[in-house]
């Protein structure tokens, strides 16, 4: 019986000594594809952005609305900058989540108001509404205009989605509409960080404050 254990016991070595060296090269490939892949989610992330750009530019040229890719689903329709944070975003037509995906949304607003509503990302486009004050000089501008309108950051709102309504009673504004708290875990709460911004000779006459504000209201 002697024979047989050192037997097994030497089948057991040799198994270990094939088998640790391929585990060990299965962990690595395992490794490179999860890098390749989150590398190839970035890099697709970092074209769309260039074509989105360029979309922009064709389409601010010629006054029409480009689709940056020939399958996309939304166009390119505007450009929102906040000189003092150095943001640049391009706006496109649609704000269902697949478009949300590559930049901030145009959202639909009530046929009785005239303002602009624009909704995207808490964690990625939008992350930047951290750091808006009020006063904050935002520009905005359609695809079909020449020029850009400046706004004026007028109040900066918390509110509960299932029980009030975004809009403010100014009219003509844009509003910067996202998911709240910026820093959530769970996405999908009911709470919204709304960013009102009025016209500037509009907020001129209103003399707003320029220090720095978070203002609540539930």
């Amino acid at each position: 019986m002697s024979w047989l254990c050192e037997r097994e016991s030497s089948q057991s070595k040799q198994f270990g000594r094939y088998w640790r060296p391929m585990l060990l090269v299965v962990c690595l490939l395992s490794a490179l594809l999860g890098f390749a892949m989150s590398f190839r989610i970035y890099a697709k992330a970092l074209l769309a952005q260039v074509l989105i750009a360029i979309s922009w530019q064709n389409g601010v040229t010629d006054g029409i609305a480009l689709q940056p890719w020939p399958w996309s689903d939304h166009r390119v329709i505007a450009m929102l900058t906040v000189p003092s944070l150095n943001v640049v975003r391009y706006v496109v037509s649609s704000d269902d989540g697949a478009a949300l995906a590559f930049g901030p949304g145009l959202s639909r607003s009530p046929a009785s108001s005239n303002s602009t509503v624009v909704s995207g990302h808490r964690d990625t486009h939008f992350a930047f509404l951290a750091d808006v004050q009020l006063g904050e000089r935002i520009y905005f501008q359609r695809v079909d205009e020449q020029r850009a309108m400046a706004f004026r950051v007028s109040s900066i709102r918390v509110v509960d989605s299932r029980r009030n309504t975004l809009l403010t009673p100014e009219s003509g504004g844009l509003l910067l509409v996202t998911c709240y708290p910026l820093d959530a875990v769970v996405p999908g709460g009911p709470l919204r960080l709304v960013v009102t911004a009025l016209p500037e000779s509009a907020v001129d006459a209103q003399q707003p404050s320029h220090h720095r504000l978070a203002q609540l209201s539930l």
